[in-house]
């Protein structure tokens, strides 16, 4: 009798163990889900778009990607300038921009879709 009572004792043990691991692991795979999350990105080739005042949006397939201030950027003879403001997009003017593209959401899940580079490469 007391071997049966030992077996369930730690069953009940285990069973305890488990569902706390169960739980801390939840915690903690939440936690490390909770941060910035970006989408693969997309190259978009010769694509219309606007300039503004350091600032510029791009619609592909009812999307508009937009960046505004400094982007990394790589110049017409292809240096890359981890920041600043790309030298083929005059401001407060249409033109054509080759850019990279993702949905870029924040750690509460809201967010939008960017310009993460432009290349100035013809």
């Amino acid at each position: 009798m007391s071997t049966v009572r030992q077996s369930v004792g730690a069953l009940v043990s285990l069973a305890i163990i488990v569902g706390i691991a169960a739980i801390v692991g939840y915690g903690i795979g939440v936690r490390v889900g909770a941060g910035p999350r970006m989408s693969e990105t997309k190259v978009f080739r010769d694509i219309p778009a606007y300039a503004g005042d350091n600032q510029v949006s791009a619609t592909v397939d009812g999307v508009t990607y937009g960046v505004s201030g400094a982007v990394p950027w790589l110049d017409a003879l292809g240096s890359w300038h981890e920041a600043g403001w790309p030298a083929c997009v005059p401001p407060r003017s249409p033109l054509r921009i080759t850019f990279g593209g993702a949905l870029v959401l924040g750690p509460t899940g809201t967010g939008g879709y960017q310009m993460l580079w432009v290349d100035c490469r013809k």
